[in-house]
């Protein structure tokens, strides 16, 4: 994935923006932060109220990635850190 995205955008300098949907964004933004990556995590119930702000109704994959993307460009967000508990079981549960 970081191959496709170094070549599609021609740059090392990138945010990594996902929304905190369960649990299942924790692997990815584990994954990308241990990598030295720098990774956002936003509340799906923002980018829903800048979707409608936006005046955009069509929910689909491509539309959830552009929001995003422009929700990121219009706030200031602030890089993840992953939580002390992810990196203890880390240390205890991988060998």
């Amino acid at each position: 994935m970081l191959k496709r995205v170094k070549k599609e955008t021609g740059s090392n300098q990138k945010l990594f923006v996902m929304e905190a949907t369960s649990t299942y964004y924790v692997g990815c933004a584990y994954s990308l932060h241990n990598k030295g990556e720098k990774v956002a995590v936003v509340n799906p119930r923002f980018t829903r109220n800048f979707r409608e702000a936006m005046g955009q109704a069509n929910k689909t994959d491509v539309t959830d990635a552009q929001i995003i993307a422009h929700y990121d460009e219009v706030k200031e967000l602030h890089c993840w850190q992953p939580p002390v508990v992810i990196l203890y079981l880390r240390i205890v549960w991988v060998p």
